[in-house]
């Protein structure tokens, strides 16, 4: 069974876990001898990670764990359970003694994962908790089960409300992320329409703003930030083919560095970003290596990067979601109106250099080196005309040579 590194947990969990929940009702229902059966079978498999709570059976499913693992001489498992606070009265005490509660239902000294059950959100719900009560109580309480030996590390479900979800995920080591075939938005970005809860990419991609300085939108001079972001992914080719290719910053253009079809396992990539605003003015770049790993067992590296710089000639700064970790459209101060007070809406310069480089090994790609300059007119928040130009160089593969590049769009977004 395979294993992974659960957060900053450090625990390796199999990519497979035994939920003693009340969905299918084993452990809440089930006959003892059945429970013991599942649960030895699971460890056959390589399953070591066993996962319960006190609202589940009402604490049956804790003690009906407790006991199965008892009576096979408590394995070599990781076991998690969590509380669900109540949030009147000293939630400091109330968590102390759920935790003794637990670990006497499951007859332990201690677990190996103790998660918070509420909902995060800012609204006063039946579940809920505020994040400046997790911060404030929940967290400083669960330092103190680690320091009595109750608990090793610390995590919680990741249910609520996104932004306040996102708002106490670093005081964790760990979040169970909902994460699902009919709403996988905590790892991929998803349509503006789609019907779910969007988790803003909870999991595919880590964001922090290092200077957090959002001024409203009517002072936008005051604008300061410092975005940070880290990203990871691993693909594995069910064709067992691999290919990365790349146009020149013109989707008119033709791919003009490319791989072609690589034989290989299974790909890894590692991205860094940056952006850096401060009223009309944004710097912003970003890192991006990948590793394939083909079947001789062999390794090829692919890397690529991006500076821009960018200027809002009307006064404007470019505004920040702070659920996604990303930048949103830009409403123009003035919308174009020919007709009436002679409003042109917004426009913005920039300049980005560009560096692509498909060339490693017996692989020869390309490598390409670019250098665009744009001026976008911004209508209204929907409407943006694009005016782009620039050049650079292709080394290698099969397109050796210059290329320059004019082009004009019109971008309509409803």
């Amino acid at each position: 069974m395979e294993k992974r590194k659960l957060g900053k947990t450090g625990l390796e969990l199999a990519v497979l876990s035994f939920g003693c929940g009340a969905v299918g009702g084993l452990m809440t229902k089930g006959a003892a001898a059945d429970q013991q059966r599942a649960v030895a079978r699971a460890m056959e498999f390589g399953i070591n990670y066993f996962d319960t709570a006190p609202m589940y059976g009402d604490g049956v499913s804790e003690r009906n764990l407790g006991r199965v693992l008892k009576a096979l001489t408590r394995p070599e498992v990781i076991v998690g359970t969590k509380v669900l606070v109540e949030t009147t009265g000293d939630i400091g005490k109330f968590i102390a003694d759920a935790m003794d509660a637990s670990l006497k239902r499951l007859d332990l000294e201690n677990v190996d994962l103790y998660q918070l059950h509420n909902q995060i959100s800012e609204t006063n719900r039946e579940g809920t908790i505020e994040p400046k009560t997790v911060r404030d109580q929940v967290l400083p309480a669960f330092a103190r089960l680690r320091e009595r030996g109750k608990a090793r590390h610390f995590g919680f479900t990741a249910f609520g409300d996104t932004p306040a979800v996102l708002d106490v995920l670093d005081g964790f080591e760990s979040a169970q992320v909902s994460y699902n075939l009919l709403n996988p938005s905590a790892g991929m970005k998803l349509p503006s329409n789609y019907p779910a809860q969007d988790y803003g990419n909870l999991i595919g991609r880590l964001t922090w703003l290092a200077i957090d300085h959002i001024a409203p939108p009517d002072r936008p001079s005051e604008n300061r930030l410092l975005h940070l972001g880290l990203s990871a992914s691993i693909q594995y080719s069910a064709s067992s083919i691999v290919r990365y290719q790349s146009r020149p910053e013109s989707y008119l253009a033709a791919h003009v560095i490319d791989t072609g079809n690589i034989d290989a396992r299974a790909a890894g990539a590692v991205a860094a970003e940056a952006a850096y605003v401060t009223g009309p003015l944004t710097l912003q770049g970003e890192f991006l290596d990948s590793v394939v790993r083909i079947n001789t067992d062999q390794r090829l590296n692919f890397y690529g990067f991006y500076t821009s710089a960018s200027w809002y000639l009307t006064g404007e700064s470019r505004p920040y979601d702070r659920v996604n970790g990303d930048f949103k459209r830009l409403v123009p101060r003035r919308n174009f109106d020919f007709g009436r007070g002679g409003a042109w809406g917004a426009f913005e310069i920039a300049a980005r250099f560009s560096y692509t480089d498909l060339d490693d090994g017996e692989v020869h790609g390309g490598r390409m080196g670019l250098m665009m300059g744009e001026l976008n007119w911004y209508l209204h928040s929907h409407v943006r005309w694009m005016f782009n130009a620039g050049g650079g160089h292709i080394y290698g593969g099969v397109h050796d040579g210059n290329i320059l590049i004019f082009q004009t769009r019109v971008g309509i977004d409803f």
